[in-house]
């Protein structure tokens, strides 16, 4: 997002808020809006806008948002349109239905990204070789590490673009590289 589009949505913003209005100059708004474009470069207008807009409609305060609360609303959506831990584990569970047990690529390669990530991590042979009488502390297991997976992507989101590269979730490249599929590459 660049200034002039900062400008617009504080201006939208700031629309909801007349009291914040009247006590914030030009200068004051200027400075916010280059604020806002320096931390958020990366945030499309259009997505700053959508977020934006759910922000203000739940936002209590009568004070201008601030753009942690931008992208915590997107960050929020990309959660919503994730499969939970239990789904995840779901997909697992398909996977040892179609007795995959034996073909780890195959297997991998039916699951979402994440779930794919994670079963990697645990090791797909291990997970094959349970004892049925342990899989509810392997099914907790896997989401509690799954979910950590989805803590970290967000903590990442946050940080500046400069810094995410070293601390993201594998780009899909990154995954096929390390023997990763998934069903949605």
């Amino acid at each position: 997002m660049n200034v002039e589009e900062a400008t617009r949505l504080i201006g939208i913003a700031l629309s909801t808020l007349p009291n914040v209005q009247q006590q914030m100059s030009d200068e004051q708004i200027d400075r916010a809006a280059r604020a806002w474009s320096l931390i958020l470069p990366d945030m499309s207008y259009q997505r700053a806008q959508a977020a934006l807009m759910r922000v203000l409609r739940t936002h209590k305060f009568s004070t201008l948002p601030q753009p942690a609360e931008l992208l915590q609303a997107l960050t929020d959506w990309r959660g919503l349109a994730e499969p939970t831990a239990l789904v995840a584990w779901g997909e697992v569970v398909q996977a040892f239905q179609r007795c995959y047990s034996q073909d780890e690529p195959a297997a991998l390669a039916t699951m979402s990204s994440r779930t794919a990530y994670v079963v990697k991590h645990m090791g797909w042979a291990e997970l094959c070789m349970t004892d049925i009488a342990q899989t509810g502390v392997i099914r907790g297991q896997f989401c509690r590490l799954y979910e950590q997976s989805q803590e970290r992507e967000r903590d990442v989101a946050a940080l500046p673009p400069g810094m995410r590269k070293d601390l993201a979730f594998p780009e899909p490249e990154e995954r096929k590289q390390a023997g990763m599929t998934s069903r949605e590459e």
